[in-house]
């Protein structure tokens, strides 16, 4: 009865594959992939905006459109992480990471910012529930950001990684929209990981550096694959545009912590590692104040390490000594106002050294920053207690002397 009923209903015609009934195995059953009808009747006008559309797939839903493109210009300064693709799993299996994530979002509250962050919803669960995440971060899923206007006014926005659904999920719904389409549906054979491509990241003209790119899992047919980008990297954009960056008053910040291409310009690729906080970073953020070479290390701060060959290797490891590098963690404002004393210390033969000096915010409400930077005395007395006696010391911003 079923195979007289496809073959009135269901298939294609000069078609043997009956494409919108498939076998699940699993749970032994077979699953209808059909496209629900919109409620709309055809005689009432009907306009779409959707910053992330795409013409083929609303015709498919709607039927013909008038399709108009406007370009416009976010007002964002994009960093991404080439590295990592920032999985699920890679988040949920490893609290180091969140800790690093939550220390992070802690420290642009700290300079007056206003942080958002956009991830799955275990994710965001774990981050809502931590009682050391400050109250001015904002923490939203995937599933439920559409449409929201509650960041707004937040300053900077980390998206974790990547909304995805499982490659069978997207195979359905495919299904259900080019079933009778005259070149039949090219499917992957395993419901594993789906073939991977080549992608190059769209670049801005701020970008430094090479052409880039990446190994991106996709489906081999272009029509399903249209519609994976859709609940993939369209739901990114999405993500990003809750920030309202076209009529934003200023320049926002944008952190992508995985590696999935999208169709925004990036100005800067890096490392997880050389954007989340190494050791000497944190104890940066937390002390507000760092000696950045060996010899200081060990005699200023030996709860980090008391051998010289350990500290060493440490500040080749880290980005302390590096402004540029230092800049993609820290709130613009933190690096605008980090202070380097350099002076002439040690016992016999004294040689130079370096110490970092962070603004120490009093308060950051209402958007506004109240804070100290430590004067020329206060930090003499800071270095004195340290190696003793030092001299020609010099205070300057950091990379103006």
């Amino acid at each position: 009865m079923l195979s007289a009923y496809c073959e009135k209903s269901w298939a294609t015609p000069d078609r043997d594959q009956v494409e919108r009934l498939t076998y699940d195995a699993a749970d032994a059953c077979v699953r209808i992939s059909v496209l629900k009808k919109d409620r709309i009747p055809e005689n009432v006008p009907l306009l779409i905006l959707d910053a992330t559309a795409d013409q083929n797939l609303v015709e498919k839903v709607v039927g013909p459109v008038a399709f108009e493109q406007i370009d416009i210009e976010q007002k964002a300064v994009v960093t991404q992480v080439y590295d990592h693709t920032g999985s699920n799993t890679w988040w949920n299996e490893y609290p180091k990471r969140v800790d690093e994530l939550v220390l992070v979002l802690n420290e642009w509250v700290t300079y007056g910012e206003t942080p958002l962050c956009v991830s799955h919803k275990d994710l965001a669960d774990t981050l809502l529930a931590r009682e050391d995440l400050n109250d001015r971060v904002k923490v939203l899923n995937f599933g439920g950001l559409r449409g929201s206007n509650a960041a707004e006014n937040c300053s900077v926005v980390f998206i974790t990684g990547r909304n995805q659904l499982p490659p069978p999920a997207i195979d359905q719904k495919a299904r259900a929209l080019f079933w009778d389409e005259g070149d039949e549906l090219k499917h992957e054979e395993t419901n594993g990981d789906l073939p991977k491509e080549l992608r190059g990241y769209l670049l801005s003209e701020r970008y430094q550096g090479q052409q880039a790119g990446v190994q991106v899992r996709t489906f081999s047919d272009p029509r399903i694959e249209k519609l994976h980008a859709q609940e993939r990297e369209a739901e990114t954009i999405q993500a990003i545009a809750r920030l309202r960056l076209v009529h934003s008053p200023y320049v926002k910040r944008v952190f992508l912590l995985g590696n999935l291409p999208i169709e925004m310009p990036v100005d800067r690729l890096v490392t997880w590692g050389e954007l989340m906080p190494d050791r000497l970073e944190k104890e940066l953020l937390d002390k507000r104040n760092l000696p950045i070479t060996a010899l200081g290390i060990v005699k200023m701060r030996p709860d980090i390490t008391d051998n010289n060959d350990t500290a060493k290797k440490m500040l080749r490891r880290s980005s302390v000594t590096d402004i540029r590098t230092l800049a993609a963690v820290l709130p613009d404002l933190a690096s605008a106002t980090i202070l380097v004393a350099t002076f002439k210390a040690g016992d016999g033969r004294r040689t130079e050294h370096k110490h970092l000096f962070l603004l120490e915010p009093a308060s950051a409400e209402h958007d506004v920053v109240v804070g100290s930077i430590p004067s020329k005395s206060e930090i003499e007395e800071i270095l004195v207690e340290g190696w003793g006696q030092v001299e020609g010391l010099e205070i300057g911003f950091w990379g103006r002397g």
